[in-house]
């Protein structure tokens, strides 16, 4: 469900989704604590991971601030 340019995300049980990621459709996206689907870096268990605008996480690729994330994801320092 859309909030502004935010979404969330509620599981066919009805509740909703906080603090974790969730895999749909074939992507990984993040929801924070208020529920809202995260973009830009994300640090999770001491790894730093980048989602795009679209909320999707990143793999393989330059991040818009010049780093490089690696096949899972996690940004290479």
């Amino acid at each position: 469900m859309p909030e502004g340019e935010y979404w969330r995300f509620f599981k066919e049980d009805g509740s909703q989704q906080y603090n974790d990621w969730l895999f749909i459709n074939g992507k990984w996206y993040y929801f924070e604590e208020s529920g809202l689907m995260k973009t830009g870096w994300v640090s999770w268990k001491d790894l730093l991971y980048f989602l795009g605008p679209d909320g999707d996480m990143w793999v393989n690729r330059e991040t818009p601030d010049g780093h490089f994330v690696n096949e899972d994801g996690v940004a290479i320092r």
